[in-house]
């Protein structure tokens, strides 16, 4: 019996100023004679000197367990520093010319209406882009060093390493060697086609080939570092493969965004790539080019011609959106069946009773971040 693959031709977004030429290479040749790139491939990285940002550990509350207040840290302006080093390690690669476009010309406007969804006219992330063509019927696939992935990486778009600390306190330096027992650094790298200011790659254990799927260790690397970042206007964000992560090399993404995105104001109550390989999405929807991965199921809708972007309704955001949800009847069994494996039956119950307005999150006010941060904070040389 033949047994039908699902596929999809569409566009990538490059993330990596190396992306691009990833085709042309030869990496056979490349492992036997060598690199001379500076990556963050084996034949480099070990012999490499990076800047370290160590986050400290609370063995005592650890995050495992629920702590995650960053509020409660008595040394809150060593927290403010990774928030100010990330800002300004990203700002000097803008201006060292490494990005494809200008992310804080772009227009950004709220779409009035009930739930305020965002939406910023992103003509440059649109531009020299190569078809694709991937499978949408396994979220999880292999490693193929063959295919694009984060070794390939020039270290100048490497902000700094991620690691913790043996002391319990947080430190940074600026220039660090790669600990010989330490074989697979993480590193927070920018994303060369940003979608909002500050955004960056976050890559744990790149040297472990990790294909694109989250553990338990690799997301406790992300939980750390949206505390260390101590600031709700840092976003945390990941997309699968299968729901528009176009790279088979573990990373989360994040940026700073300074307003609310509509699901943190909502109640808590799969799928556009597959009903494209089925031919269910409208012509229309697909001429957007629009992916409504993480941002965009957020609340953040990245748009990519000028007349979506002036012609942006609430009623369009939810149509969008649509087209990456499940039906409530589907929805409805995949909650069943989460809450059956977690023996969370009645608590369904209870949740379905409380009031919906109680359930929504209002986040504090909050002035936009200033786009040149202070850099005064002590270092260890």
């Amino acid at each position: 019996m033949m047994t039908r693959v699902l596929t999809i031709k569409r566009v990538p977004t490059v993330v990596s100023n190396y992306q691009e030429d990833n085709n042309n290479e030869d990496n056979n040749s490349e492992r036997a004679l060598g690199c001379t790139r500076n990556c963050l491939g084996k034949c480099c990285l070990p012999f490499s000197k990076l800047p370290l940002y160590t986050f400290k550990i609370d063995r005592e509350h650890p995050i495992e367990d629920g702590n995650v207040n960053v509020n409660s840290s008595e040394e809150l302006p060593q927290v403010f520093f990774l928030h100010n080093l990330l800002l300004g390690q990203w700002e000097d690669r803008m201006r060292r010319g490494l990005f494809r476009y200008d992310v804080t010309n772009c227009e950004t406007k709220v779409i009035p209406g009930k739930y305020g969804f965002i939406a910023q006219l992103n003509e440059g992330r649109h531009l020299k882009k190569r078809l694709t063509e991937f499978r949408v019927d396994q979220v999880l696939q292999p490693f193929d060093d063959s295919k694009f992935n984060f070794t390939k990486v020039g270290q100048e778009e490497v902000l700094f390493r991620f690691e913790p600390s043996n002391d319990n306190k947080s430190h940074f330096i600026p220039i660090a060697d790669i600990a010989s027992d330490l074989n697979s650094p993480s590193v927070i790298a920018i994303n060369v086609s940003p979608i909002e200011y500050g955004h960056v790659l976050m890559i744990p254990r790149l040297l472990d080939y990790l294909p694109q799927r989250i553990d338990h260790k690799s997301f406790l690397f992300a939980v750390h570092m949206a505390r260390e970042a101590a600031d709700p206007l840092f976003r945390v964000g990941y997309n699968s493969l299968g729901a528009f992560a176009t790279i088979n090399h573990l990373h989360y993404q994040a940026y700073y965004l300074a307003m609310p995105l509509p699901v943190e104001k909502a109640p808590n109550r799969r799928c556009f790539a597959e009903k494209q390989a089925l031919g269910e999405v409208s012509q229309e929807i697909l001429d957007t080019q629009v992916n409504p991965a993480v941002w965009e199921i957020s609340g953040h809708i990245v748009l990519k011609r000028r007349k979506d972007f002036d012609d942006a309704s609430e009623a369009y955001a939810w149509r969008l959106l649509a087209e990456v949800s499940f039906s409530e009847v589907r929805f409805q069994e995949v909650k069943d069946y989460v809450f059956e494996a977690a023996g969370l039956q009645e608590a369904n119950v209870e949740e379905n009773n409380i009031n919906e307005k109680e359930s929504l999150y209002k986040p504090p006010a909050r002035s936009p971040a200033a786009p040149h941060l202070p850099r005064d904070c002590s270092v260890h040389q």
